[in-house]
């Protein structure tokens, strides 16, 4: 993806979108550092500015601008009508994949928006929130634990208490590996989760006895 991505000042597109998505291809460069929900939210980020991009493409398509705008220079072969497969690295097991979600070729995969979307704009203070209901809140960290799974050798749970002005709530995250159940790991996250540390936190609201 992030070489994918480097491709994409071969287009004939915006600055602003070359702009953009040198962001993202620096973003994916680093990906295996990103957390889960950094990583959630960059897919959805770079989803959502394709599909800008895709529908930006189609009108300036119907200007008559040529509709042959090639991904890459060197390769004029490939095009928005070329199969999925012709990407480089998308083998078949990609493709089928891929297939699964109705995306056939280059423009489907542009063009492609995901069903669920998350709006992290929205954001909720915590004396608001409601069960069972997908929220985006500011809170600062008020406590931070984390420790090993008693039942599961290869989980770590990491519990933290975030509050707003309004009230509290618990955040909890489960991390499944045995490389995350390292003292120096453990540390890390401490570092990240230090008392005061402003949040944004996003997911679903469970209500439990505790």
């Amino acid at each position: 993806m992030h070489e994918s991505l480097q491709k994409l000042d071969n287009l004939n597109i915006s600055e602003e979108y070359l702009r953009i998505f040198y962001e993202f291809s620096k973003k994916y460069n680093e990906y295996n550092k990103l957390d889960e929900n950094q990583r959630k939210r960059l897919i959805i980020d770079t989803r959502k500015n394709l599909y800008k991009l895709g529908k930006t493409l189609e009108i300036e398509s119907s200007n008559n601008i040529s509709n042959n705008v090639f991904l890459n220079k060197a390769d004029s072969s490939l095009s928005f009508d070329s199969d999925i497969s012709l990407i480089k690295n998308v083998g078949k097991v990609y493709k089928n994949k891929l297939n699964e979600l109705g995306i056939f070729h280059i423009k489907d995969l542009i063009n492609y928006f995901p069903r669920t979307y998350l709006d992290y704009t929205n954001r909720v203070k915590i004396i608001n929130l409601k069960p069972e209901n997908l929220y985006t809140c500011i809170g600062n960290v008020k406590r931070f634990y984390i420790h090993k799974s008693k039942k599961n050798s290869n989980l770590s749970i990491m519990n933290i208490l975030v509050s707003d002005e309004t009230s509290s709530i618990k955040v909890t995250k489960f991390f499944l590996g045995r490389r995350f159940r390292s003292y120096s790991f453990f540390l890390s996250q401490k570092s990240l989760y230090i008392p005061g540390t402003k949040l944004a936190i996003s997911g679903k609201v469970k209500l439990t006895e505790y």
